[in-house]
C-alpha cells in the first residue's frame, strides 16, 4: 500500500472498496486496519482461513449475473426489446429520416417489414451467408448510409437463427468479468458500432472468446486506408460487405417511408433517379419546404432554450 500506483488504482472507483479485502493474520492490527479502511475491508483469517475460502468459493458464490445487466455489452434480445405493437407514427419516421433519431425497439417491432427503417433484406442475407464461413465481418459504408441501423437489422436476423448477439459498449471497466460470463453461452456474435473500440478491444476479446464471431462497422474511407491494420488485428478468415448504394427493393421501400413521413413531393421521383445512396436522399429532404420549416423551428427552439 506504500506504492502510489497501487493505492491510486484502488481509489479509482468507490465500488473497488466494496470488492477489496486484505487478508491478515488473526492477531488484530488496529493501525493497519485504520490505514486501509478507505481501500477495502480487513479479513483477519490468516493463510489457513484464506485457503478455506478459496476451497469453498465454488459452492458459495453468487448466482450467475443477469445477461441483461452486463456493462461492457448490450444484449440484443428481440423478445424482451420488442415492447410495442403499435405502428410507428409519421413524426417518428420523419425524425429518423431527417435527424437520425433512431429507436431500435421501434425497429424490432416492425422487422422484417420496412415500416420504420428500410429492412435491407438482400444485404442482410448476404451478410449472414458470409458470416457462416468467416470469423469477422467488416460492414463498411460512407457516413450517413446506415451502418448502425444495419447492425441492428443483422442482429435481429442472426437472433432468429439461434445466435446470441451482443453490442460492445465503449469505455467499460467490466470487460473481463463480462467476457467470463459470455463463455457460458454458445453461438456468440460480438458487434462493434465503433471501429476505434473494435481495434482497441478485439484482440483481447478473441483471446477470451475464441469461438465467437465478430461484426465491425467501419467507414469506407477508414476501411480502405487502414486495411493493413484490419488484416493484422482482426480474426481470420475475414469477409466484407458494403452497404453503400441501393439493393433490391430498397428504393421503393424508401419511397414508402418518405410517403408515410408526409414529406414526399412531385419532384421526388426525379430526385430518386439522381441519388446514389441513402445519405443523398436524406440530404435532398432538406430542400423540401415542409422539412425546411420544421428544421428551422427545431433550430429556433434550441437557440431559445440554450441561448446559442
Amino acid at each position: 500500500m506504500s506504492d502510489y500506483h497501487v493505492s491510486a488504482l484502488l481509489l479509482q472507483s468507490p465500488t473497488f472498496a466494496e470488492r477489496t479485502y486484505f487478508v491478515t493474520p488473526s492477531t488484530p492490527d488496529t493501525i493497519f486496519a485504520n490505514r486501509v479502511r478507505k481501500y477495502g475491508s480487513v479479513s483477519p483469517v490468516g493463510i489457513p482461513g484464506f485457503w478455506h475460502h478459496c476451497k469453498t468459493f465454488a459452492a458459495t458464490r453468487s448466482p450467475t449475473p443477469d445477461i441483461h445487466s452486463l456493462k461492457s455489452f448490450r444484449y440484443f434480445d428481440p423478445h424482451k426489446d420488442r415492447k410495442t405493437l403499435t405502428p410507428p407514427t409519421a413524426p417518428e419516421i420523419f425524425n429518423l429520416l431527417t435527424y437520425g433519431t433512431f429507436n431500435y425497439q421501434r425497429c424490432l417491432s416492425t422487422l422484417p417489414a420496412s415500416d420504420y427503417v428500410v429492412a435491407r433484406q438482400t444485404l442482410v442475407e448476404q451478410a449472414v451467408t458470409r458470416l457462416q464461413s468467416a470469423r469477422c465481418l467488416l460492414v463498411h459504408s460512407m457516413l450517413g448510409n446506415g451502418k448502425t441501423i444495419f447492425l441492428n437489422i443483422l442482429s435481429h436476423r442472426l437472433s432468429e437463427m439461434g445466435y446470441r448477439c451482443f453490442h460492445c459498449q465503449p469505455n467499460s471497466t467490466e470487460l473481463q468479468g463480462d467476457t467470463e460470463l459470455l463463455r457460458n453461452y454458445g453461438k456468440l456474435v460480438i458487434l462493434f458500432d465503433s471501429y476505434d473500440s473494435a481495434i482497441d478491444l478485439v484482440e483481447e476479446l478473441v483471446e477470451q472468446l475464441p469461438e465467437a464471431r465478430y461484426v465491425v462497422a467501419v467507414r469506407t474511407g477508414i476501411h480502405d486506408v487502414r486495411l493493413h491494420e484490419i488484416q493484422a488485428k482482426f480474426p481470420k478468415p475475414q469477409a466484407r460487405i458494403g452497404v453503400n448504394g441501393f439493393h433490391g427493393t430498397e428504393i421503393e421501400d424508401l419511397r414508402h417511408l418518405i410517403d408515410r413521413a408526409g414529406v414526399r413531393s412531385s419532384s421526388f421521383d426525379d430526385m430518386f433517379d439522381h441519388c446514389r445512396d441513402f445519405r443523398e436522399v436524406v440530404l435532398s429532404l432538406y430542400g423540401h419546404r415542409e422539412v425546411s420549416k420544421k428544421s428551422r423551428r427545431s433550430a429556433s427552439a434550441f437557440v431559445a432554450r440554450f441561448g446559442f
